[in-house]
C-alpha cells in the first residue's frame, strides 16, 4: 500500500522572535504585537537575501496545520483522500498524532510514504513538531527507515527521484509540482499557493487550506502514476484509467490527458 501525504504550514512568530530577535522592540507605533513585528523584519531580511517575494521562512519555525493522506493500494488505485484528524476534533496536537500514529501503523504494515519534496520539508517539519512535542516514534527511525534516501521501500520523495537524489540542480525544475504537473498534462495549480497559507490561516480560512492541501494530495497521485509508467511498473493505458478515475471522484477540474510520446 502506498499513502500520498502532504503539509500546510503556519509560523511559529513567536519562537522565531525568541529565537532570532530576543532583543528587537516595535516601534512606539506599532499597531500589532512584537511577534508580528519580529516575523515582518524576518521576510524583510529575506527579501533583500533572496530577492524572492514570498521567502520561505526557515522550516524549524513551522508548524503543521492541515495534513492530507491519501490512500493508494497495492495496484495503485486511489482509495480515498482525508483530512487529519479523521476521527477527533481538530486541533494542532491532535493533528500531529494522528499523523504520527497513521505513520507507524503504515511502517508497520510495509506501507510507502509517497511525497514530493517531503525529504527536505514535509518529513523535517513532523520531525520536529514531534520533538518539540516529545512525541516516540522510535520505529520512524531504523537504519533503512524512510530517513534512509536511497531506496523507496519505506518513502518515494518524487522530487528527490527527479532531481537524481542531488545529482541534477534543483533549479532545473523551477516551478516545482506546477512543472511536474504540467509536463505530464495535468491541471496546474492556480487558484492557492504555500505562499497563501499563513495569509489564509490568519484570516480563519482554516477550511479552505484542508481543501487546498487535500488538492495537492490528488496533484501528486497523478505524478505519482506518471513516474511509476516511467519506472515500469504500469502501463501508459493504466495509468491514464487510474487518473482519470481519480479525478472523476475526487478532482474539481478533469484531467487533461497524458502527453502520449511512447515510442
Amino acid at each position: 500500500m502506498y499513502r500520498i501525504f502532504d503539509i500546510e504550514t503556519r509560523v511559529d512568530k513567536e519562537l522565531l522572535r525568541r529565537v532570532l530577535y530576543p532583543n528587537l522592540a516595535p516601534p512606539s507605533d506599532w499597531p500589532y504585537g512584537p511577534d508580528e513585528y519580529a516575523y515582518r523584519k524576518e521576510v524583510e531580511r529575506l527579501v533583500g537575501l533572496t530577492g524572492e517575494p514570498n521567502p520561505m521562512v526557515a522550516i524549524g519555525y513551522h508548524v503543521p496545520i492541515s495534513i492530507a493522506v491519501g490512500k493508494v493500494d497495492e495496484k495503485r488505485r486511489l482509495e480515498d483522500i482525508i483530512s487529519l484528524p479523521a476521527h477527533d476534533e481538530y486541533s494542532e496536537p491532535a493533528l500531529l498524532r494522528a499523523f504520527w500514529r497513521g505513520a507507524l501503523n503504515t511502517l508497520q504494515a510495509g506501507g510507502t510514504f509517497v511525497t514530493f519534496n517531503g525529504r527536505t520539508f514535509d518529513f523535517p517539519v513532523l520531525e520536529f513538531a514531534a520533538l518539540r512535542s516529545g512525541i516516540r516514534i522510535p520505529s520512524y527511525f531504523g537504519k533503512y527507515g524512510p530517513r534512509y534516501r536511497y531506496q523507496d521501500d519505506h518513502h518515494f520523495d518524487m522530487l528527490d527521484f527527479l532531481l537524481n537524489h542531488g545529482s541534477v540542480q534543483a533549479k532545473a525544475l523551477t516551478g516545482g509540482l506546477n512543472w511536474a504537473l504540467a509536463a505530464v498534462g495535468l491541471p496546474v495549480k492556480t487558484d492557492v499557493t504555500g505562499a497563501d497559507v499563513q495569509r489564509l490561516y490568519e484570516a480563519g480560512e482554516l477550511e479552505r487550506i484542508h481543501s487546498y492541501c487535500r488538492s495537492d494530495v490528488l496533484s501528486e497521485y497523478g505524478l505519482f502514476l506518471r513516474i511509476e509508467v516511467i519506472r515500469g511498473n504500469l502501463l501508459l493505458e493504466r495509468a491514464l484509467e487510474l487518473t482519470r478515475d481519480a479525478y472523476s471522484r475526487f478532482g474539481k477540474d478533469s484531467p487533461l490527458p497524458f502527453h502520449d510520446n511512447e515510442p
